[in-house]
């Protein structure tokens, strides 16, 4: 059996993989000896915590620079274990993981500079520069010991590398090898995806960005530990929207005739209310009655009755901008004042950096903080920003901790959640702030069971959970007020 199946091309690729998570260890413990003033540790358990944590990122990185690798490596041929076809494939391991594995030594040095793990904005950068020869040289020169460490770290990767061989063999029933060679693919390939993305297949769950390497760490600066560069440069490729903008040559008196002056009130009292944020998942100015009452749209029908109660006691504000496309782009947005426009803010290169926010305003006024998210832990990389914007307390269906409830694609319903929201902040002394991002007006567009025939769908299916939400926000208020 194992001649016809050639199992030990599978058991060596694994190894060569498994190589690669050995010297990102290696070049993880050597970036924080380098900078261990930076990045301080507690100690070695948390040490090694996060390098656990950082497997994940390890994964994403060494498959995608291993992609041809492990295509090769396992395309059902029964010429893949000739000498020649593995010498090809040693060159092609060694091609592609040496230049990413080189930018990880990179930062040993860089980070000093930067504070952040280096990213295509870095790359971006030097790409104008006339004399990116002569840098190069003196960087190798300056930092020698830097570049013995990668020469060093790669000849005993070769080594180890040849340590392992593929056995030679032609398999002597071709239609068994095929058959199973082609199961073999297809399996590798559905893990590599799985592991690209982060380990998670689902939905409600994007793949692992930068921001994801906040989830794990109390000090924010160890998220640059748990990172890696070639992981921080693959995940900024095409998401560099922000460039900074020169406005050298500007007329100073145009740009200050243009601020209109500031209006300041001093004549109320300090006060320090419970704030709490909703912010709406897909929830769109069309299905508000309240906001449509001058627009004379024929055969209108509001979907949130209880939001239209609401505004009769409220201060509302008529002029909504888009302030993006995405979920994910709104929590910068809300919270922090950062809109995003092509690119989210939180997938960008940047969102490490200390942030002004809502939050910290409130933090430096002596308010409890928590952000309330219904979807996995971690989802729309929602954890991570939180931490990066210091809210105290992150509450998502790990803390609800009742799948019972769960949509089965997103998260929690939005009526439940609500209501533990409402429980949990029952038990916070005040001021405390909060904020919650909805889940249940979103694609699929349903809703629980038991509301099937209380909220019909409308011209377009997301009204029915425009409808369901707006009534579970009524459940809120209606318990909150008690």
């Amino acid at each position: 059996m194992h001649k016809h199946l050639r199992l030990n091309k599978y058991k060596v690729l694994f190894y060569r993989l498994g190589l690669a998570y050995v010297f990102y260890t290696i070049a993880r413990i050597l970036f924080y000896l380098y900078n261990t003033e930076l990045l301080r540790v507690d100690s070695v358990a948390d040490f090694l915590s996060l390098c656990y944590y950082g497997m994940s990122f390890d994964t994403t990185a060494i498959l995608y620079v291993n992609l041809l690798f492990i295509l090769f490596s396992v395309l059902p041929f029964y010429k893949n274990t000739t000498i020649k076809y593995q010498r090809n494939l040693f060159y092609l391991y060694f091609a592609t993981n040496s230049l990413a594995y080189g930018t990880n030594f990179i930062d040993f040095v860089y980070y000093k500079y930067t504070f952040a793990r280096t990213t295509i904005v870095a790359l971006n950068v030097i790409k104008h520069e006339t004399n990116k020869k002569v840098l190069l040289l003196s960087f190798m020169v300056d930092y020698w010991h830097v570049l013995a460490l990668f020469i060093l770290c790669s000849i005993l990767w070769v080594y180890l590398y040849k340590k392992v061989d593929v056995i030679v063999s032609i398999p002597p029933k071709k239609i068994h090898y095929f058959g199973f060679s082609t199961v073999g693919f297809l399996f590798v390939i559905l893990i590599t995806i799985g592991g690209i993305r982060g380990g998670d297949f689902k939905k409600s769950t994007r793949p692992i960005n930068l921001l994801d390497a906040s989830r794990h760490v109390k000090n924010i600066v160890h998220s640059d530990i748990v990172l890696n560069t070639p992981f921080a440069i693959f995940r900024t490729l095409f998401t560099n929207g922000f460039q900074k903008t020169n406005y050298a040559g500007v007329n100073d008196k145009l740009i200050l005739d243009k601020i209109q002056p500031i209006k300041q009130y001093h004549n109320n009292p300090e006060t320090k209310p419970n704030v709490v944020v909703f912010i709406m998942e897909s929830y769109g100015r069309e299905y508000i009655g309240a906001l449509n009452k001058k627009a004379n749209i024929p055969n209108y029908k509001t979907h949130a009755p209880f939001l239209d109660s609401l505004s009769q006691h409220s201060m509302v504000y008529t002029n909504e901008y888009a302030n993006g496309r995405q979920s994910i782009h709104g929590m910068s947005s809300v919270l922090a004042g950062i809109p995003s426009f092509k690119d989210a803010f939180t997938s960008s290169p940047f969102p490490k950096q200390k942030i002004e926010s809502l939050v910290s305003t409130l933090k430096g006024e002596g308010y409890d903080t928590s952000f309330f998210h219904g979807a996995a832990n971690g989802s729309m990389g929602f954890l991570g920003f939180a931490n990066i914007l210091g809210i105290d307390h992150y509450y998502g269906r790990t803390e609800f901790n009742d799948d019972s409830q769960f949509d089965g694609f997103w998260g929690i319903w939005d009526e439940p959640f609500f209501q533990f929201m409402k429980n949990t902040l029952d038990k916070k002394e005040a001021p405390f702030f909060a904020t919650i991002f909805t889940v249940s007006s979103h694609e699929p567009y349903i809703i629980p069971d038991k509301y099937k025939n209380r909220f019909k769908e409308g011209n377009v299916p997301i009204h029915k959970c425009a409808e369901y939400t707006d009534f579970a926000l009524k459940r809120f208020f209606t318990e909150a007020k008690k």
